[in-house]
């Protein structure tokens, strides 16, 4: 992993300028990771729930690619990399809901498990926060020096 990290910075560096290419690059890549730890609190609350997720997509607008899921789940990756969105059915319309699937609708579950829904993104970032910060503990640390008596 760290060569190919070397690698894309040895040829972004070779580009005009290309330090603000790697730290936009960078930039990018931290944003999408948590962007995605979010929207993924929010699809598996959802999923729990019983909610059909109809997309699940990093980044907005026109779609660069994706695969569809067995859950019929589109995953995408969109043009515009600042963010991120879970389709729910039911979610803002009625589009798409018919009797068949009213019971997997956002709209026709409970208030409760609506919060949770909603509440799930910022708690998987909290979580993927904290979780970070204890490997990153884990492995560094903090060096000290142990109090030694040599003689008496």
């Amino acid at each position: 992993m760290d060569v190919l990290l070397e690698i894309l910075e040895i040829l972004i560096n070779a580009l005009p300028m290309g330090d603000q290419l790697w730290i936009v690059f960078i930039f990018i890549l931290v944003l999408s990771i948590l962007v995605f730890v979010h929207e993924y609190g929010h699809y598996k609350a959802a999923r729990m729930c019983g909610v059909n997720v109809k997309s699940f997509s990093i980044g907005f607008g026109k779609e660069l690619f994706g695969w569809t899921d067995k859950h019929d789940t589109r995953w995408k990756f969109s043009l515009v990399p600042l963010g991120g969105y879970v389709e729910m059915l039911g979610q803002g319309s009625e589009e798409g809901v018919n009797s068949d699937n009213e019971h997997e609708s956002f709209a026709n579950k409970s208030v409760w498990q609506r919060m949770f829904i909603v509440f799930a993104g910022p708690l998987a970032n909290f979580l993927f926060a904290y979780a970070s910060l204890m490997g990153l503990f884990a492995i560094t640390g903090e060096q000290v020096m142990l109090p030694k008596v040599g003689a008496v």
